[in-house]
């Protein structure tokens, strides 16, 4: 087991990754092409951009990634923002994620980070166990009304 950063071998696992998660966290949203092709030109432009970090766990190849940002935020000094985390079905239960959100949090401290938020879907129960047992604690809502 390694956790290291992202590598340009790393793109089409991290890629393929992204409609899976995108898929659990808004059921109600068909992942179609369009949709695709955002979250790859946002996930490309971000490992390319300064201050955007990817964290890979690699188990004979990549098994898992977690993509965080530190920046100022709103007068709050600097806030880590965990953008996706992801861990291959075939690991998953394993301590994978944890690991990931751990090395994550200690990447965020040393770079000056003073909290650490994130957004998950109330329906996504595994994360929000996760994130629970790490003693993350929900601080607002999103709430949204469909004007269809």
């Amino acid at each position: 087991m390694l956790i290291r950063e992202f590598r340009q071998d790393d793109l089409d696992f991290c890629l393929d990754s992204l409609a899976e998660t995108h898929q659990l966290n808004f059921p109600s949203t068909p992942v179609n092409e369009e949709l695709l092709e955002d979250l790859c030109l946002r996930f490309k432009s971000a490992v390319e951009t300064l201050g955007h970090t990817v964290l890979v766990y690699d188990d004979g190849g990549p098994q898992g990634f977690i993509w965080y940002v530190v920046s100022e935020y709103r007068g709050r000094g600097l806030v880590a923002h965990v953008n996706d985390l992801y861990v291959a079905p075939q690991m998953r239960g394993r301590g994978v994620g944890e690991a990931l959100m751990q090395a994550m949090e200690e990447r965020a401290a040393a770079e000056g980070a003073t909290e650490i938020e994130l957004t998950v879907s109330r329906v996504n129960e595994k994360a929000l166990r996760l994130y629970r047992r790490l003693r993350y604690k929900a601080t607002r809502y999103l709430m949204v009304k469909n004007l269809e």
